[in-house]
């Protein structure tokens, strides 16, 4: 099975490794993006993005991680918990 949903359960076992959730996902990274030849590139271009981010604004890579906040939600999760740069990148892309 070589989907995006079978990579997305894989991504699971490596912490920041990012795989978009859906092919939807992908298909509006993929236009923001300059429409790259393949996924690796894309997710390259993000992390490109991410590092510039972090240079531009001072921020930490936890500071980044920070900006997805279950805890908001669901407060059974531990305060201080590390978030998965994919689902950060997720919540930030698809909801701004």
């Amino acid at each position: 099975m070589q989907t995006i949903y079978h990579a997305k359960w894989l991504s699971l076992l490596c912490f920041d490794t990012y795989v978009a959730y859906d092919v939807g996902s992908v298909a509006l990274m993929k236009r923001d993006f300059s429409n790259p030849p393949d996924y690796h590139e894309l997710i390259k271009r993000i992390r490109q993005d991410i590092i510039h981010h972090l240079d531009k604004t001072g921020a930490t890579l936890q500071a980044f991680r920070d900006y997805d906040n279950p805890m908001e939600f669901f407060n059974q999760i531990p305060i201080n918990s590390p978030m998965a740069l994919g689902n950060v990148i997720d919540n930030l892309y698809l909801t701004l």
